[in-house]
């Protein structure tokens, strides 16, 4: 029995380094904003550590557990809510150590709980398997707000890349601020080229003065668009022969500016939530 649980523990470490070398994963999850007697991840640039993590499915992360000003040496003990969802793979010389496992389905989620039990300390960190895209069609362009950010591989025209987001559990970008606009900026200069992003305009076909009503208000989220960052002189709602347009929609250019086009095929933006 022992021979078999040791020959596992090799084995689920075997895979998680085969994991943890593969491109484009989660290796940043949502830092901690308030102190506690065990970190787990602490960097200068986030001393204290993660209060919850995000990994891709069938991906791994290190995990590392460190007790604030312990008065005994640290004795650290590592559970997980549910198995189904992650493994943990301990490291045999450095019992502050674990290699979690993403087993579950994206959208899962468990907690993931260290003890000291020298010291008389825990910590309970919350843990979800990243909902991802398809890595065949998508390249990462990062995180924001537990959101994650991807550019496609391939050109498609708006409505096309519109369905195609929904099918990979998100929508084409909605930018609602500064930041955002920068992550959508950094998408749109992985493959230098314009992309497409989750906006096109309404407006009713009955009305006698479109000008007026021709409306920008909403992103294909649903969310309002109140941050804007329009092209000087965009929108523009007039086609080549002057007539009106209802073939519009947004997509965004070099220099990170919202500019409005016919259907023709771009890049595009995927954010899943």
């Amino acid at each position: 029995m022992k021979t078999n649980r040791f020959c596992l523990i090799l084995g689920l470490m075997a895979v998680s380094v085969f994991f943890c070398s593969k491109k484009d994963k989660v290796v940043n999850p949502d830092g901690n904003t308030t102190g506690n007697n065990i970190t787990v991840n602490q960097t200068v640039e986030n001393p204290y550590g993660l209060d919850s993590l995000y990994v891709s499915p069938t991906d791994s992360m290190l995990l590392q557990a460190s007790t604030v000003a312990p008065l005994e040496t640290p004795d650290y003990q590592w559970t997980v809510g549910n198995n189904a969802v992650f493994q943990l793979v301990p490291d045999p010389g450095d019992a502050s150590k674990v290699t979690v496992v993403a087993l579950g389905d994206s959208g899962a989620t468990t907690t993931i709980n260290v003890k000291d039990l020298a010291n008389n300390q825990e910590k309970t960190l919350s843990a979800k398997v990243a909902v991802w895209a398809n890595m065949q069609r998508f390249r990462y362009a990062g995180s924001l707000n537990r959101h994650h950010y991807f550019v496609s591989k391939l050109k498609v025209d708006w409505a096309t890349a519109k369905a195609k987001c929904e099918e990979s559990n998100g929508h084409l970008v909605a930018i609602t601020s500064k930041e955002e606009n920068d992550i959508a900026k950094h998408a749109r200069d992985m493959v230098n080229e314009d992309v497409w992003i989750g906006l096109h305009f309404q407006f009713d076909l009955t009305s006698k003065d479109r000008n007026k009503d021709l409306k920008w208000t909403l992103w294909v989220n649903g969310e309002s668009v109140e941050y804007k960052n329009w092209a000087s002189g965009k929108p523009d709602f007039t086609s080549y022969n002057q007539d009106w347009d209802t073939r519009y929609f947004g997509y965004m250019d070099a220099a990170g500016k919202w500019v409005n086009s016919r259907a023709v095929v771009k890049y595009y933006v995927l954010e899943i939530p």
